[in-house]
């Protein structure tokens, strides 16, 4: 056979006849004087008028030459939406002679992949066109056949579901493999039949994705259902395989928010897997997740997550704090106050550990620096020593600057921030030692960055 680059070039081709009409796209055609619902109407007639059959051997024709054109075409999206609309139509107006179609494609095995939307959404609310094509289904063996068999019970009329139809959509559920998205919006009329109904299709999910598997469910469903799914710590497990098989499934973290909401010690869970994990992958970009600390109890969480870095302190980097993303908040978001309220009598509580005031500074440098003037003079009014002053990382552990900016600068102009905010404290003699030190780094940072002046000089000569 010619290949299809050539066919394409052949206008009186039976091949190119037919990819020509079912290829019409809205987006990629002219078709600027049409509205998408005018567009839609016109395809259709034009679809009605070439791809109407009137005997078996027609429509055996039309899918040979169809499967031909399809397995040729790298984008073929078109295609299919086309098909459902000839399908759709011809059963229409003679629904057993129109399921000749889909005969036709389960027996080559539907090797394209196709699911008979519209056929299904249109021909689901006759007990006895419904019987048809589940018996029909259950003839064959082919690709994609248990997807078909739940895309048929998302359509099937309300009127003729029976405790058997259960049943089966839990046994078609069972059988998938691959990827597959569900939709729970349309099996909610199945729950009648048992309030548990959801509960049971998680944990039969959660089994097929342990297998290797990545079967989800709409985020949307996820929300609205999330009081049918029963058992919390199978709500938990079933949203962090979501979130394992796609990363941005719960975008806006409205699900966890709502999780978080019915069982705090998720959050813990949560920040456990996904930011303490020693192979954790830390983004540069901001996620703002402050909105946990609307939850009174978090703070009882988050003397945990400490305690949990402070023992494992040795595989974090508190310049690339894997938690400060919990710090960060929306403008309007007055949660913010209680997060700072918990830095603040962590901070009292252990104002001699050094390493734990330095996990509190390094979360108000990265995420709430507006507090650091109070948070500076609230630990002096509690610890002034002088030496355990000295090993707060104070500006942070590194200094950044870009192009010719020399970073001692940066580095003393930090040093002089600091002396001006001590300055202020209500302590008098107690705080000379404090004083001296933060002096003695402004001296020595300057002395560095006039010698850097001064190299960089000498080098242009």
């Amino acid at each position: 056979m010619p290949k299809f680059d050539e066919i394409k070039k052949r206008f009186n081709n039976k091949y190119y006849d037919l990819y020509a009409n079912v290829k019409i796209n809205y987006f990629h055609d002219d078709f600027e004087k049409m509205n998408y619902n005018e567009f839609g109407i016109w395809k259709r007639d034009i679809l009605i008028r070439k791809f109407t059959f009137y005997n078996k051997k027609e429509i055996t024709k039309f899918i040979e030459n169809y499967f031909y054109v399809f397995m040729h075409l790298e984008d073929n999206r078109t295609m299919e939406s086309s098909l459902d609309i000839i399908i759709n139509e011809n059963s229409s107006i003679d629904f057993y002679l129109g399921c000749q179609l889909i005969i036709a494609i389960i027996e080559r095995n539907n090797e394209i992949n196709f699911v008979p939307s519209g056929l299904f959404i249109n021909h689901l609310n006759n007990h006895e066109q419904a019987k048809y094509l589940w018996e029909l289904m259950q003839l064959y063996n082919f690709k994609n056949k248990y997807f078909w068999e739940i895309v048929y019970f998302y359509h099937l009329g309300e009127q003729l579901i029976n405790t058997e139809h259960v049943c089966n959509l839990i046994n078609a559920i069972n059988e998938l493999t691959g990827f597959a998205e569900l939709s729970f919006k349309h099996l909610e009329k199945y729950c009648r039949f048992g309030n548990d109904l959801f509960t049971l299709l998680l944990k039969v999910i959660i089994k097929l994705n342990e297998n290797g598997n990545k079967i989800m469910i709409f985020q949307s469903d996820f929300s609205k259902f999330i009081g049918l799914f029963g058992n919390i710590e199978t709500i938990k497990e079933f949203y962090f395989q979501m979130i394992d098989i796609d990363s941005n499934y719960d975008y806006g973290e409205e699900i966890f928010k709502e999780i978080i909401a019915l069982d705090i010690s998720f959050l813990y869970e949560y920040i456990e897997k996904y930011y303490l994990a020693n192979d954790k992958y830390h983004s540069i970009t901001i996620t703002k997740l402050g909105f946990v600390w609307q939850n009174s109890k978090t703070d009882t969480v988050f003397n945990k997550i400490f305690d949990t870095m402070i023992l494992d302190a040795q595989n974090y980097s508190f310049s690339e704090n894997p938690i400060k993303d919990f710090f960060y908040f929306d403008e309007k978001d007055n949660s913010k106050i209680r997060a700072k309220s918990f830095l603040f009598e962590y901070s009292k509580n252990n104002i001699n550990s050094t390493v734990k005031i330095n996990l509190v500074v390094d979360i108000i440098l990265h995420s709430m620096r507006d507090y650091f003037e109070e948070y500076l003079l609230f630990f002096l009014s509690l610890n002034y020593d002088v030496m355990f002053f000295s090993e707060i990382y104070w500006r942070g552990q590194s200094t950044f600057g870009m192009g010719d900016v020399i970073l001692e600068e940066i580095d003393a102009s930090d040093w002089r921030n600091i002396l001006s905010i001590v300055e202020k404290s209500e302590l008098g003699i107690e705080l000379i030692p404090v004083k001296r030190y933060i002096s003695d780094q402004i001296e020595m940072y300057t002395r560095s960055a006039n010698k850097r002046k001064q190299e960089l000089f000498l080098y242009q000569y």
